[in-house]
């Protein structure tokens, strides 16, 4: 890791697979949005977790994510599997929190590999590219379900990420750039009434130890 004002890289820690060192595969290595973790998509058919603050790797478990993204807290990790599933699992202990699939049968399917995953910035949204078909999967964080299957076309999805206000969803497939609207997901729209106010009592010109202060 290197900071923006210097000029030598610090080595944080060492992660060691089964063959001495060497990890075939590594598809993604993305730091934490508090800068606080360095996940690794991939490490020896596993995600592995490396706390930057204690300067050790903090834990190494399943899935098999090749791709991966963290929610806007830095609390969770969302990574995508060989199986079309994506799992949510706590950073700090690497427990699995939560999993849905990025398939059209709504379960496991080996072989439907996920080539992106993208976590809106209010949290509520991850979206996964998943399969040769160009389709992307968009599930609720807060339910771990599908809300809508995003028909691309064209070849795999390489990209999806949100827009800064978590409105909109670009996808990319070679040669097509798309933008979806997110609104259109949200059953519960936020109110937009006014807010309604509570009349406050009045209060006595003295107070309880008679000073006389409101």
């Amino acid at each position: 890791m290197i900071g923006a004002e210097e000029t030598e890289i610090a080595w944080v820690a060492t992660v060691t697979g089964r063959r001495a060192g060497v990890a075939v595969g590594i598809r993604s290595v993305l730091p934490s949005n508090d800068g606080n973790y360095v996940a690794i998509g991939e490490w020896d058919n596993k995600i592995a977790m490396v706390d930057v603050r204690a300067g050790k790797v903090a834990w190494i478990k399943p899935p098999a994510a090749c791709y991966l993204a963290f929610s806007p807290d830095s609390k969770e990790i969302y990574g995508g599997a060989v199986d079309g599933s994506v799992r949510a699992l706590d950073v700090q202990t690497g427990n699995e929190l939560g999993r849905w699939y990025a398939t059209e049968s709504g379960a496991s399917e080996y072989g439907q590999r996920i080539s992106c995953v993208a976590v809106s910035p209010d949290g509520r949204w991850v979206a996964a590219g998943a399969g040769i078909e160009g389709l992307v999967f968009v599930a609720s964080a807060a339910t771990n379900k599908v809300v809508t299957i995003l028909n691309h076309g064209g070849a795999t999805v390489l990209l999806v990420h949100f827009s800064p206000d978590s409105k909109a969803l670009a996808t990319f497939v070679p040669g097509t750039l798309k933008i979806w609207n997110v609104t259109q997901w949200d059953k519960t729209p936020p109110s937009t009434a006014p807010a309604q106010t509570q009349p406050v009592a009045p209060q006595s010109a003295t107070s309880e130890s008679g000073t006389g202060r409101p």
